[in-house]
């Protein structure tokens, strides 16, 4: 089985049997149910959260207010460029609402999030933040 077919398998099993155990908002945006805890892999993505130190993790982002922000491990990102709405406060035209599964990129103090439609976002750290500059519901 192709690596990255595995780790989708693996984020599924892990989702799966995490069921309602992990608290609102860990690891996605503004209460996105976060990233599958423990399931990680090497990372040699292009862009700017690449490094030495760079890792991605599967990710579902919170998207029901547009592509704002997302906490991962604690830490909150802001979209650079500013958020991406459909005008109404919704997704973009071709993102899943609420959440969008992909992956997390993370690589010092920015983020990307990728998924499989083609979508590339990135991300860099609030410094200090300690909660979400808008909430949604």
């Amino acid at each position: 089985m192709p690596r990255r077919g595995l780790v989708v398998l693996l984020g599924a099993l892990g989702w799966a049997l995490a069921g309602c155990a992990q608290s609102p908002g860990d690891g996605g945006a503004v209460g996105g149910p976060g990233l599958v805890p423990g399931v990680a892999q090497d990372a040699t993505p292009q862009g700017p959260a690449t490094g030495p130190a760079a890792r991605t993790v599967p990710h579902r982002l919170y998207t029901h207010c547009g592509i704002h922000e997302l906490r991962f491990e604690g830490r909150y990102y802001e979209r650079v460029g500013g958020p991406a709405t459909d005008g109404s406060g919704n997704p973009p035209r071709g993102w899943d609402n609420p959440e969008q599964s992909g992956f997390l990129t993370v690589s010092g103090d920015s983020a990307v999030f990728t998924d499989d439609r083609g979508h590339r976002e990135h991300f860099e750290l609030r410094e200090g933040a300690t909660d979400f500059l808008q909430l949604c519901a």
